[in-house]
């Protein structure tokens, strides 16, 4: 007995050794060591075709629906033979042309016919179960998609039997059984573009779901398909989508076109879900096998000349707990499913770059090539099986794959959970909200700093005292304010977009869904708009409008017509430049948005409407008068504010500006008229500027209507029409003037240049605001009342505290700017 087992073991490791040889010369296989899985034999091994996004079309690309026509024959039905063809929706694009239709979308019945003749003149119904699957370009502005009158329903191949969702069951002569259960998602009513992006599960179509699971209870393996990816996909709570597809093996769809490649996920619950790039660009196909209860698959480009999967072992970043994953180490031969042009010459197998040997056909299954091995070499870690295939007109193909035979060492990869593992409606919805809650908040909190007249963050960088300085200005604005927030509030509950959405049906779009003919539908492409209007159209706007509301102010308070600076024009040519931007973007994103839809721009108050708004805003900043600053203006709780820059001129001077309040504003019970003096302490002061040991407060007085009041010592003095001040220089200070009333000439220059700038300031009666101007130390100036009436200014010197004299004058070296 010892010495039989001794010679069954020699001659096993003798057929082991023998297995690295090349086999093509010894196709004999012992078909007594099979295993009934994974073994030698064609046994228990299935293999289907996935296809997506067709999108046959009317206008052009004639090439996509031959091309197509063409791998049904070639390739389906003369190369692969599949038993089953899955095509998971968009089978027509059912989009028009932009010269005539404006690339509105729309069911074209020329396309439905032109997909319907390409499946006659083939006849691949005849050959393979054809089960195709409606997805929203088929469903693209039909008003009642379960209606026989629905192309879909008269042209496809399961649609005249099934509304939607179906059962296919698939046995084999071994016995086996797959099935595959189709799910229709496509919103009903059917939108047009852009409100139909997003797939749907009614309440009623979950229980028809469960029913037909429930009829798959003896299948060997069950396969799901539909056009949405989950991630895209609303479904009620109960049952839930995912307890639908708790016993599927994979779920199977489309509808992103390749943008992202190889979008492959699974599931917490052990789902496969395998989205495939589309036919309509890319050519793409997928050749799906289920060898031992174990799924295998290879996406390819159209018009290869080899089509290879390796279906034993698995890949182990897409191992599933749902599969036989024991059989794996119980396998005795590795298993590579080929389909080629022309015969294959050779096939070779390396693991871990280590040669193994040449796979060979098997002999009930030509397409089928084994290659005997030991799966105890293999058991610990992962390891790379490099195949290269070469037919006789030396095409060649290699795939290169990762494996790991331990049940436990399933592999997660995160290239595509971003995609296909966020429920991305339910983000966009998060995101959006969150948004406009934060622009809701931006615009309150600084409504609340312009009333309180809080100061700008003296230690914060000048770029954010400049914005925030803009934004107190706008949001101290009613007129502007106030329909900004209204703006931001009507999203949460307005219709966005109102028309035709369907080719009978009236609907509206809202943030929380559409409604068409009474029929709610959940939120589509509205969160992700929403995002994009707001970061692209709001926010700049938003930007445009404080930048002119700051400048409208700022030519108010100065009343200065000069020639501004290079940077200063560019500031304000750039205001101009984003609200074009604005309106554009907001004219060009609601055109297309209701393109689809008839009167949807017209009546859609994000679109006509809003553009009108826009520009109706904006004027307004420009028409803007002191007075409707009133928060700023108006608050006399002592706060002080210092919310205006200075204007940097190009010879040194520096123009600052600060408030004037009227006399009217001081009721005549709180005067008190000590001195000739108001009351300081219930008057509202307002902060020029700080120098060193110098400050200054800006007080109303009853008789003088303005007095500017320092610690030091001013000259507070009247100048007559047509009257000049200056013409002269002082070496050793600097001078402040400040004009309180009237319309003044002012010129400041070097005194050897002989150049020098003018300046207008007119402070009228009815106007509110004053202008300080600092004259630094050697610079040539003067005043000349330019008015028909004695007009008031105050001046004091920069000095240092201990210097009572005045400082020196020099009225001969400014000759060149001297004013008459």
């Amino acid at each position: 007995m010892m010495l039989l087992k001794l010679l069954v073991l020699l001659i096993s490791f003798i057929k082991l050794s023998t297995s690295n040889l090349n086999l093509t010369e010894n196709r004999n296989v012992d078909i007594e060591s099979t295993n009934e899985y994974l073994g030698p034999l064609n046994k228990h091994l299935f293999w289907f075709v996935h296809v997506t996004d067709l999108h046959i079309t009317h206008i052009g690309h004639e090439d996509r629906a031959e091309q197509f026509e063409k791998f049904c024959t070639e390739t389906l039905i003369n190369l692969i033979k599949p038993p089953v063809v899955v095509v998971t929706g968009d089978l027509v694009h059912s989009v028009g042309d932009w010269i005539h239709n404006h690339g509105s979308t729309e069911q074209y019945e020329e396309e439905w016919i032109r997909y319907n003749e390409i499946l006659n003149r083939t006849k691949i119904t005849e050959n393979t179960a054809w089960l195709d699957m409606r997805g929203n370009h088929d469903n693209f502005m039909d008003s009642d998609p379960d209606s026989l009158k629905s192309y879909y329903r008269r042209y496809s191949h399961q649609g005249l039997n099934h509304s939607s969702s179906y059962h296919y069951v698939h046995k084999t002569s071994e016995g086996d059984q797959y099935s595959f259960i189709g799910i229709d998602m496509c919103p009903r009513p059917g939108a047009g573009r852009p409100f139909n992006f997003l797939g749907q599960i009614t309440k009623s179509e979950m229980r028809h779901l469960l029913t037909l699971t429930e009829q798959t209870k003896m299948s060997n393996a069950t396969i799901f398909f539909g056009h949405y990816p989950l991630s895209f996909t609303y479904s009620s709570t109960s049952p839930g989508i995912q307890y639908i597809m708790r016993n599927a093996l994979a779920y199977l769809n489309g509808h992103l076109h390749a943008g992202i490649p190889h979008l492959y996920a699974l599931h917490s619950n052990g789902l496969l879900e395998l989205e495939l790039g589309d036919w309509k660009v890319h050519r793409l196909f997928r050749l799906v096998t289920i060898d031992g209860g174990l799924l295998a698959f290879t996406d390819f480009q159209y018009n290869k000349s080899i089509y290879a999967v390796i279906t034993n072992p698995k890949r182990a970043k897409y191992k599933t707990p749902r599969e036989s994953l024991y059989r794996l180490k119980q396998s005795t031969h590795i298993r590579i499913l080929i389909f080629s042009k022309h015969q294959i010459n050779n096939v070779r197998v390396s693991i871990d770059s280590k040669f193994i040997g040449y796979a060979v056909n098997s002999i009930n299954n030509l397409n089928l090539f084994i290659l005997q091995w030991n799966t105890s070499l293999y058991e610990q870690g992962t390891h790379i099986m490099h195949v290269q295939i070469q037919d006789y007109q030396n095409n060649t193909e290699e795939l290169m794959e990762e494996f790991a035979l331990s049940i436990s060492s399933v592999i997660a990869w995160n290239r595509s959970k971003l995609i296909l593992l966020v429920h991305w409606s339910t983000f966009g919805i998060i995101l959006l909200v969150l948004s406009l809650c934060a622009y809701i908040t931006t615009l309150v909190c600084f409504r609340y700093r312009a009333t309180r007249m809080l100061n700008c963050c003296p230690n914060c960088c000048s770029l954010w005292n400049s914005f925030h300085k803009r934004m107190m200005l706008l949001c101290s604005v009613d007129v502007i304010y106030y329909p900004l927030l209204g703006l931001a509030i009507y999203y949460f509950i307005g219709p966005w977009y109102i028309g035709y959405f369907t080719k009978d049906y009236f609907g509206a779009a809202f943030l929380w869904g559409t409604v068409i003919h009474g029929i709610y539908l959940y939120p589509d492409t509205q969160p992700f708009m929403g995002t994009v209007q707001l970061y692209m159209f709001v926010f700049p706007l938003t930007f445009a409008l404080a930048c002119s509301v700051y400048y409208r102010y700022i030519d108010l308070q100065t009343n200065v017509y000069r020639t501004r600076t290079r940077l200063q024009k560019i500031c304000r040519i750039l205001t101009y430049v984003i609200f074009g931007y604005a309106v554009f973007f907001i004219f060009m994103i609601s055109l297309i948005f209701t393109l689809s839809y008839n009167l949807g721009w017209i009546l859609s108050p994000f679109g006509l409407f809003l553009i009108i708004f826009t520009v109706f805003l904006f004027y307004k900043t420009n028409k803007l008068e002191l007075n409707q600053f009133g928060v700023l203006l108006n608050k006399t709780d002592g706060d002080t504010a210092d919310i205006h820059e200075p204007i940097f001129l190009s010879t040194g001077t520096t123009i600052l500006t600060f408030y004037y309040f009227r006399n009217s504003d001081l009721l005549s019970s709180r005067k008190n008229n000590i001195n000739g003096l108001a009351d300081s302490s219930l008057l509202p002061q307002s902060k020029l500027f700080t120098y060193v040991n110098i400050s200054s407060n800006l007080h109303i007085t009853h008789e003088q209507g303005v007095l500017f009041h320092i610690e030091r010592s001013a000259h507070f003095a009247s100048l007559k029409s047509k009257s000049v001040r200056g013409n002269h220089q002082h070496k050793d200070a600097s001078e402040i003037i400040v004009l309180l009333h009237g319309k003044f000439q002012f010129r400041v220059g070097e005194k050897d240049a002989g150049t020098s700038e003018d300046y207008i300031f007119d402070i009228r009666d009815d106007a509110m605001g004053a202008v300080g101007i600092k004259i630094t130390a050697e610079k040539c100036h003067a005043l000349k009342n330019i008015g028909t009436s004695t007009n008031w200014f105050a001046s004091y010197y920069l000095k240092s505290a201990t210097d009572d004299k005045l400082p020196q004058s020099d009225k001969t070296a400014c000759a060149s700017i001297k004013l008459t």
